[in-house]
């Protein structure tokens, strides 16, 4: 089945046409694809660490 991909081509992870990937996807819903890969990791790190400040931001508000 070809599909296409739901992450676009970057300038560090290029995807040529016909290129294989890693990906899972749901048997009863075969157009929901999970891509394996670092994919835009440095922006989900990014999101983790400011929510990490928030919490701790609240926190110290809360008992300072």
């Amino acid at each position: 089945m070809e599909v296409d991909s739901p992450a676009a081509a970057s300038k560090r992870h290029p995807l040529a046409e016909g290129s294989l990937i890693l990906a899972r996807y749901d048997p009863d819903d075969p157009h929901e694809l999970l891509l394996h890969g670092p994919e835009r990791a440095t922006l989900g790190y990014a999101m983790v660490s400011a929510g990490t400040v928030f919490i701790l931001l609240g926190v110290g508000l809360l008992f300072g």
